[in-house]
């Protein structure tokens, strides 16, 4: 394959799989709020089958071989989960859920999630610690960790995160 050609097939790679990481996104954030059982394993099937898609992507970018100098590298496959948003964000995951799960009472999350602009409600899940993953995750999909610590700690000073 020619250089020319290799590299508008890469580029053509590159915009296929991040349109598929953004998709991967706007189903999370969907999951992240869905309370009805089948929609959530709907969109979980479907974000296991766009993780497969992505995978397939990246490995079709790799056997292109090495991108020539000044060309980007690929984008993560896996946008905003744990290893790609723990690389992108200071915020210890852990210990905001350990603080949100046993320092916060109900009525202060539901106050903390009234602050940033959601229903405590929506969130999925059943018990308050499903509740906690859930709000973590749904600013983590959104690159936005530090925005839910600076309200956590606006709301209760005495948690240091």
């Amino acid at each position: 394959m020619s250089s020319m050609t290799e590299r508008l097939r890469r580029e053509s790679l590159q915009k296929h799989l991040d349109a598929l990481a953004n998709e991967y996104r706007a189903v999370a954030d969907a999951l992240v709020t869905e309370l009805n059982p089948d929609s959530r394993t709907r969109l979980q099937g479907k974000l296991e089958a766009l993780l497969n898609q992505m995978s397939d992507i990246e490995t079709q970018i790799s056997a292109l071989g090495a991108a020539p100098a000044g060309t980007p590298a690929p984008s993560s496959a896996q946008p905003n989960t744990p290893s790609t948003a723990s690389a992108a964000s200071a915020v210890d995951r852990t210990a905001l859920r350990n603080a949100l799960g046993s320092r916060m009472n109900l009525s202060e999350l539901k106050t903390l999630c009234f602050d940033l602009g959601l229903d405590y409600e929506n969130l999925a899940g059943d018990t308050k610690t499903d509740k906690v993953v859930n709000l973590i995750s749904y600013f983590e999909n959104r690159q936005q960790l530090e925005r839910l610590v600076k309200a956590v700690q606006a709301l209760r000073s005495d948690i240091v995160l």
